[in-house]
């Protein structure tokens, strides 16, 4: 009893493009995942059609990521697990497990993140070459509330708008 106990946990610095496309792919099709006490991998599955988008993520986090295989019904990889990692784990996931968004992780989300994320959860709706217009959504079922409305106050300070929120989806007129 009173005894402290140390552990010494390896930690890697991302460069400020790395921590983007985990910053948007954990709003996005990516998750954060607790390993033991002190760290958290990011992990990422994408279908057959996004083969390409995700051995571009995968190049993007080397060498800090595994290789790209079979996961579920499509393919995807982890990272090496990171104190770094656990700590925005912590930012992202509330009581019980519900992702949220936080002012402390959303400050930290530039235009590449927000592309990150809108490649992975984003749909563009009509055409511009049949009627001259169009809609981009970008879907995000598991955020609520005042969440929802940070998210709004991120596109503003991206200057993208403040888009009309019909959860599940942030529709942005083109």
């Amino acid at each position: 009893v009173g005894d402290a106990v140390l552990v010494s946990v390896k930690d890697y610095e991302l460069t400020e493009e790395q921590w983007q496309v985990i910053l948007g792919g954990s709003f996005g099709d990516g998750s954060l995942r607790q390993v033991g006490t002190h760290a958290a991998a990011f992990r990422v599955g994408h279908g057959e059609a996004q083969k390409d988008y995700l051995r571009w993520k995968r190049e993007m986090l080397a060498p800090f990521a595994s290789e790209i295989r079979r996961t579920g019904r499509g393919w995807g990889f982890d990272t090496l697990a990171m104190p770094a990692l656990a700590e925005l784990r912590g930012a992202y996931y509330g009581e019980g497990g519900a992702r949220r968004a936080v002012d402390s992780t959303l400050d930290r989300l530039d235009a590449r993140g927000l592309a990150v994320w809108y490649a992975d959860d984003g749909s563009f709706m009509g055409s511009f070459e049949r009627w001259g217009k169009g809609k981009a959504v970008l879907y995000n079922t598991a955020l609520s509330g005042d969440s929802r409305l940070r998210v709004q106050a991120l596109f503003e300070r991206l200057a993208v708008g403040r888009p009309p929120d019909d959860r599940p989806g942030f529709w942005f007129d083109s």
